[in-house]
Order: structure tokens, then sequence, then C-alpha cells
């Protein structure tokens, strides 16, 4: 399959792996599956995906190109030929190897708001910095990156949408969804303690979790929780024994469901099962991928109001956690922590006016409607392409 040359990017590369597992490797699936059919193909892959290629004919000219060349790539590479997308995290640190392009464009999400010399020296190597949401490319500005752009990442408009027909496997519940990998910054210990004080006035309500973490070292900073319940407990590099982490709350194990791996296409079914979802999060360098699916699939969501949250809310398409308290270390400014109060309070309201949660859910998928994949992945390109 022969490249459209009337592309100013020429060929466009992807610096992460494609995966239906994690939020990076869904970005970049869903930036693949666009670009392709916008003509870019085929698409640059420089990592081992993550992927069914049955399931994605489309991408089978980059997969098996892919597949030819894979020892090169396992080193360091510059690609005359690419515009290459690059992954960064906090610090403008590479995700992976730092395979380079005729141009190279960082994408980044990043929590932690303290640079070293060295990371701003990458920034400003780079041709353009994209930023995952208003948030940060307000503080990349501030520090003096010339040349930022942000474009919130996209979400699958079509594959979540709440089936009518669909029955909730607990329809004596009430199921309050938590999704997001295990960590401090996602805030599962304050769901588990403002969860703790919502079940004990109503037990017909069951906490779903879906917090999965590939990187389970990174969980064990939930030690710094101000609610007791300690880091998990990791079994091997990839396992966390979450069930056990809920109990130190000292619920029952009937009080949880726990979701476990599941790939990007069976969420639908999960969140169905939701009657509200739960984010209390103390900071997001994007949007937050599993919010804005639970928002188009229709599921009433409850939202700190802090960092990349930001950009999903108005007045009314969720019910928002005003209450924050800041951070005063230099490394998490602009972080909020939520009142366990106040989600009380809005899991209260949301249990007792089942009417009004109904409609907040469908003006959160109304909201989030602009936001496919496909047009997210326009305006990347289109960023891109002004570069040159």
């Amino acid at each position: 399959m022969q490249l459209a040359h009337n592309h100013p990017l020429g060929r466009l590369g992807i610096n992460w792996q494609l995966s239906e597992f994690h939020g990076w490797g869904v970005f970049g699936l869903n930036l693949a599956l666009n670009a392709t059919k916008f003509g870019y193909e085929p698409i640059r892959i420089v990592h081992r995906p993550n992927i069914d290629p049955a399931k994605f004919p489309t991408l089978a000219p980059a997969i098996n190109e892919w597949a030819q060349h894979q020892q090169v790539f396992e080193n360091t590479v510059t690609c005359t030929d690419t515009t290459m997308l690059q992954s960064l995290g906090n610090d403008f640190a590479y995700s992976g190897l730092p395979h380079q392009g005729k141009r190279n464009i960082g994408f980044i999400f990043f929590e932690t708001t303290l640079f070293s010399q060295a990371g701003l020296e990458r920034a400003n190597a780079l041709d353009l910095v994209i930023a995952g949401s208003r948030w940060n490319a307000q503080v990349l500005t501030q520090m003096g990156i010339k040349k930022v752009a942000y474009v919130m990442q996209g979400v699958n408009t079509e594959r979540f949408s709440k089936s009518a027909d669909y029955k909730k496997p607990h329809p004596d519940k009430f199921v309050i969804f938590s999704g997001g990998k295990l960590e401090f910054r996602k805030g599962q210990d304050i769901v588990l303690a403002a969860f703790k004080v919502f079940h004990e006035k109503h037990p017909d309500s069951v906490l779903m979790t879906a917090w999965h973490n590939p990187w389970a070292a990174i969980s064990q900073d939930l030690a710094l929780s101000p609610y007791g319940f300690g880091a998990p407990k990791v079994e091997g590099e990839h396992n966390i024994d979450i069930a056990e982490w809920c109990a130190r709350s000292g619920l029952p194990p009937s009080a949880f469901i726990h979701i476990d791996r599941t790939p990007n296409e069976q969420m639908p079914q999960i969140y169905a099962q939701a009657d509200v979802a739960l984010f209390p999060n103390r900071a997001e360098g994007g949007t937050n991928l599993v919010a804005m699916e639970a928002m188009a699939a229709g599921v009433p969501c409850i939202l700190s109001a802090n960092t990349g949250h930001l950009d999903l809310i108005t007045m009314d398409n969720c019910y928002y956690l005003r209450e924050q308290s800041g951070y005063t270390n230099a490394s998490h400014q602009g972080w909020g922590q939520s009142s366990i109060d106040e989600i009380v309070s809005k899991l209260e309201q949301a249990y007792q006016n089942r009417d009004e949660l109904a409609q907040i859910g469908l003006r959160g998928r109304s909201f989030i409607e602009q936001f496919t994949w496909e047009n997210q992945s326009r305006q990347l390109i289109d960023c891109c392409s002004n570069i040159y």
C-alpha cells in the first residue's frame, strides 16, 4: 500500500505501543486507525503492538512492516521519511526508546509539575509539544515552552453507548463504578473512604472497581494516603491484591465487585452495570479516558474539579466536587484533594434522585459526543501539519 504523498507530514509514526488494555495504547490504536482512514498509510509502528491484527485489518500493512523490521527497532533509530509522534510523561520523559523522525512532536500528559533542566531541554528540542489538557498546556506556556498546542483525547462514542435492553445483573443494588489504574494520584483511597461511609447508611450499595494496574509497583505510593489503608499487597510483577486492600476498610467482600484486566471493547458491559461513576482523582494530566468512556456510556459521573477533569465539567453534565484542598509541595501544584463529606453528599443526592441522575447521564453523553476519536485525531494531525 503506497503512502499518499500530498500529506505534509509524509509518513506518520507513533512511538508508543498500540494496545487495548491501557490509556496510551487505546489512544495510539485509535489514532492509527483514523490516520489510516485519512490516507496516512501505512502508519509507521515502532513498538510491538498488543492487539489482535485480525480485528484491525486496515493496520495490517503497518503491522507487517513492523514485523519485518522489529529487530531494527530494538535500538534507537531515525526515520527520515516520518513525522514521529512521541509519548511523553512527567519531566518530558520518553515512554520508550527515543526513536526520531524528520520532525518530532511530543504528546504529553504530566501530573508532576516540577521539571528538571534536562527535561526542559528535551521539550525545547521538539518541533511541537501537544498537551492533553488545558491545565497541562497552561503550565507549559507559563514555563516558557513556546511551541505548545492543546488537543483533548477522544472516545469511541459508538462503542460506549448504553443499550436500552440491557438487563443489569444486580438490579437490587446501587452500583458505584470506580475505574483507573490503582495509584495515589487516581484517588482510589478517597473512593474507598467515602464508600465506607455511604455503605454503612445504604447497605444495598456496591462498589464496582476496575483498578487493574499493569505497573503494579506504582500502586505502592498509596502509602501516602491519609485514610489508613496503606499500600496494597503486590503479587509478582503485575498483580495487585485489590480485594485484600479493600477488605482493610472493614466492609465485607459482598460490598465489592472487582473487575480484572479487561480489553477496551468489553468495557461497555461494565459501564452498563453502574448507576453512577465516581472519580475523585487528585490529578489528571489528560482528561481521564475512563471518565470520558463512562460519560459516553450515559453513566452519571461524579468528578473532582481539578486539573484535566476541568475540561469535562460543565454546569449540568455531571456532579462535580468543588471542595479541592491544594498541595503545597512544588511537584504537585494544581492537584486537588476531594472532601469525603462532599462525595458522600453527591452519592446521597444521586441515590435519592434517580430521575435527576438519569438526566445528568444523558447530558454527559450529549457533551462527550463531540469528542469522537475521528474528530480528535483529525485535530491532532492538523496541529502537526501546521509546523510545516
